[in-house]
């Protein structure tokens, strides 16, 4: 069972290129986590709950309640058979934007859950056959909002090879279709003949790289073909139907006790979320990112960490007599923390945000944002 405050000021809160608006921000988050370890290694269950209430000091509108509900299992068996399965459930309204950063900046209310399993069997020592499969859906409370209520299916399977016992090489197919369940239904001016609705197919290679050694995680490469189901949107922007280089990248370096390092990065193709405004210019756009982190422990009782992020959306197909159009996001990220007693840590904050356009056409969904704050967690 844990307790945590957080007091954050923040010098944009609505993420507004003009009109910028400060306030600061206390959120209370209590929570529980239930772990039980089983008896041998890959089994196991884990549960927990908690949910952030944020208050305003001045902009009162925008409380929120953020909650989130996590289960997982694993099971391993002697003859090589192992399941694991997850499910993460969020019902909230804060103002940060969805997993494609739709309305961020906005309360919005919403909610989004993820379901994902995965079925291996290791044999022959070194060989690892993986089936996957995963469902998301996010729903929207607002009309105004709900163009983006959506379900995505994914499966696929990996082969694994163990090279040694440290490293794996891998091959992942994988294929994704994705409906939108409020277009479908005529909402707003979409229909079933103008809906983002989507497949995508993706073939990947790659290395694993176990948490036997100091580098854990996976870098994988290939390519990405999405079909529409529909020729343009609503607007008129034409969906592309086309195949791309992609790359995945998750990889943590530990140095030592005291000190690592993490990467990410990642490329694929998603459709628009503000293609419900009139003036929208493109249907889909090609998502890039890469980050940097590093962590230091000092002092015996303190950690500082640090993180840098880019991420651009390139925007396909711009509509005739308009700009080229690409947003760029750059993220700052710091956190000092104390680990002052087993049950109590407490530690600052900082967060800067730069999304700017390439093109002055743009400039309305550029902003600039910086919070700072701190936090202190009882643990009991």
């Amino acid at each position: 069972i844990r307790d945590r405050y957080d007091g954050d000021y923040n010098d944009n809160i609505f993420r507004d290129p003009d009109n910028e608006e400060s306030d600061y921000i206390h959120t209370i988050t209590p929570s529980i986590e239930l772990v039980y370890p089983g008896k041998s290694p890959g089994n196991y269950f884990k549960a927990s709950y908690d949910v952030g209430i944020a208050r305003y000091s001045d902009f009162t509108d925008n409380d929120y309640e953020n909650h989130k509900v996590f289960a997982g299992l694993g099971y391993r068996a002697a003859a090589g058979f192992y399941i694991n399965a997850d499910d993460f459930y969020q019902d909230t309204a804060d103002p940060y934007g969805s997993e494609n950063f739709y309305a961020e900046g906005r309360r919005t209310e919403r909610w989004n859950n993820t379901l994902n399993m995965t079925l291996g069997y290791d044999f022959a020592d070194v060989f690892t056959v993986e089936a996957f499969a995963g469902h998301f859906i996010e729903n929207y409370k607002l009309r105004e909002d709900q163009f983006q209520d959506r379900n995505r299916m994914r499966f696929g399977g990996t082969f694994l090879y163990r090279w040694s016992e440290k490293v794996q090489f891998l091959a992942e197919v994988g294929r994704s279709g994705v409906a939108y369940d409020e277009q479908n239904d005529g909402i707003d001016g979409w229909n079933e003949d103008n809906s983002q609705d989507n497949v995508v197919t993706d073939g990947l290679l790659g290395v694993r790289f176990l948490p036997s050694g100091k580098l854990v995680g996976d870098l994988k490469l290939g390519a990405s073909a999405i079909s529409y189901k529909n020729d343009a949107d609503k607007n008129g922007n034409v969906y592309n139907d086309d195949t791309i280089p992609t790359f995945d990248l998750e990889l943590s370096y530990f140095l030592s006790e005291r000190t690592s390092f993490n990467a990410f990065a990642g490329r694929n193709r998603r459709s628009s979320a503000t293609a419900n405004r009139a003036n929208d210019v493109s249907a889909s756009y090609i998502y890039t990112f890469l980050g940097l982190g590093f962590s230091q422990g000092f002092l015996k009782k303190l950690r500082f960490a640090i993180e840098f992020s880019r991420r651009m959306e390139d925007y396909q197909n711009v509509s005739a007599g308009n700009a080229e159009k690409r947003l760029i996001r750059y993220r700052l990220a710091a956190d000092l923390n104390w680990d002052i007693k087993h049950w109590l840590d407490a530690g600052l904050t900082f967060d800067y945000i730069d999304k700017s356009a390439t093109e002055d056409e743009y400039a309305s969904d550029e902003y600039e944002v910086t919070q700072y704050g701190f936090y202190v967690s009882l643990t009991y």
